[in-house]
């Protein structure tokens, strides 16, 4: 593939690339990336930086390391979705929210933890909220005791009415939750709010407990789908007609199989990943900047405060949309992506493809809006978004390509060796604490296991052999392949 133009480029000419062409060999049954992906950039381009919104350019400006850089700005602009009220665009014939899901995947101890930077960001309008449901609730209890003590008064005096309970709003919705209590968080949100977990097991172990419904809202939520719950209890009937809803996750591969056991699985496609490998240098950790950045993140969770207000001031919805040459190059280019990936992948990865479409149109309304805030002029009801912010947006969605297909290959090949250890797992505890040969073969068989996984196995040091053909369990549990 030819180097991806860069921005400057991009301003004054279009952005059509040809791939190389690679074809899988008809015979291969596995998954493999293909020369074209390999030949996508895992990293951002350096103009991205060059030509970001002050907000964002001041945040990544903290990072150094080019992949810090790059979670920094893709975990903050997934929280600043979750910040824009009052801000859409018209995608696919419908009404599309800056909102979008981000998962950042990395082995433990490689560095994720610094995206709890990004979460400034939020934090000064989900405390507001919190605060200002604080004072409601207390005003409630306050009628409420006026109430019950109008009760026990002997007066001819029609009663009032008992006081509704105001709703308890926040930004920063927990991620260990039943589906029940998150489409309630939801509801009192008035359809949004922002899921930011930063070990994605706390959400796997959520969905696990109602999969089903948990899972369906995230994906109905990422599309902006009408969501609805009854309860069997009291009968109470919850619908949300457009939730909003931004989500940043981060975790390891393990955990990243768990919450999304299948590349098959419209979950997937919903998240934009980005990988990257354990740092094998030790860092300085003394090194004084901590209280400087906390200082920058802290002004900028305020300038997001402020930024937010400004736009429920208004009043009115901005809208953003492509101008004509601008939809008619992104066509082009996602297309052309589209195409040779089908050619050479098959129908594996189109869903992802298309979703990343509609993610690189999210991240220009929100790039866009920043610039008008930060100007400081009053947003008009419908806006252009600019040739510069969508290539911004496009060199980070080519970017997240490649994490997407290396990580559906990684994945399916991953589920296969999770299935399987589940499974000796589930043998191993089957097995009697003594037993021969023929007797592990049978359970084998009935556990789809071949009979030269079964001796493997047998071979292994949780076993010993007293006699020929016999065998007892000697090891500890805990040295099966996987809990």
């Amino acid at each position: 593939m030819q180097k991806v133009r860069t921005i400057q480029a991009m301003k004054g000419q279009a952005m059509f690339k040809e791939m190389n062409t690679y074809r899988l060999p008809e015979q291969e049954e596995d998954f493999i990336i293909p020369q074209s992906v390999k030949n996508f950039p895992s990293e951002f381009h350096p103009d991205v930086y060059r030509y970001l919104p002050k907000a964002l350019s001041d945040a990544c400006s903290q990072f150094s390391n080019p992949k810090e850089k790059d979670i920094i700005l893709l975990g903050a602009l997934s929280v600043i979705s979750g910040c824009l009220p009052f801000v859409c665009g018209m995608y696919d014939m419908k009404t599309v929210y800056p909102n979008f899901f981000v998962f950042i995947e990395a082995p433990a101890g490689a560095g994720k933890g610094i995206l709890q930077w990004t979460r400034k960001f939020a934090e000064f309008i989900h405390k507001d909220m919190l605060n200002t449901s604080a004072k409601a609730y207390e005003a409630y209890q306050s009628e409420l005791r006026l109430y019950r003590n109008s009760l026990k008064k002997k007066t001819k005096e029609p009663l009032k009415e008992i006081p509704g309970e105001p709703a308890r709003k926040m930004l920063i919705i927990p991620a260990n939750n039943s589906a029940s209590s998150f489409l309630q968080t939801l509801s009192e949100n008035d359809g949004a709010g922002l899921l930011f977990c930063t070990e994605a097991d706390t959400l796997a172990n959520s969905l696990s407990q109602d999969w089903g419904n948990y899972s369906d809202v995230l994906r109905c939520a990422f599309q902006h789908e009408p969501i609805s719950l009854q309860r069997r209890t009291n009968r109470e009937y919850l619908e949300l007609s457009e939730p909003r809803l931004s989500a940043l996750l981060t975790g390891t591969k393990d955990q990243l199989f768990k919450l999304i056991p299948s590349t098959e699985n419209g979950l997937f496609s919903r998240f934009a990943f980005y990988s990257f490998p354990a740092v094998t240098v030790f860092k300085d950790v003394f090194i004084d900047m901590e209280h400087r950045t906390l200082r920058i993140f802290n002004e900028l969770g305020q300038q997001m405060f402020e930024y937010r207000n400004r736009l429920i001031s208004l009043g009115s919805t901005i809208e953003w949309q492509f101008n004509t040459t601008t939809r008619a190059e992104f066509k082009s280019c996602m297309n052309d992506i589209m195409q040779q990936l089908h050619k050479e992948i098959g129908d594996q990865c189109l869903a992802t493809v298309k979703r990343l479409g509609l993610i690189l149109f999210r991240i220009a309304m929100i790039t866009c809006t920043l610039r008008v805030l930060e100007s400081g002029k009053k947003p008009e009801p419908q806006m252009t978004i600019e040739h510069l912010d969508f290539g911004i947006a496009y060199e980070i969605v080519v970017a997240l390509i490649h994490h997407a297909i290396t990580l559906i290959a990684e994945t399916r090949t991953g589920n296969k060796n999770i299935v399987k250890q589940r499974r000796l797992n589930q043998y191993y505890d089957l097995l009697p604490d003594s037993f021969t040969r023929k007797q592990a073969l049978q359970l084998a068989e009935k556990l789809d296991l071949s009979p030269a996984s079964c001796d493997r196995f047998l071979s292994s040091n949780i076993f010993t052999k007293p006699s020929y053909g016999n065998y007892t369990k000697s090891g500890d549990q805990n040295d099966k392949v996987i809990k």
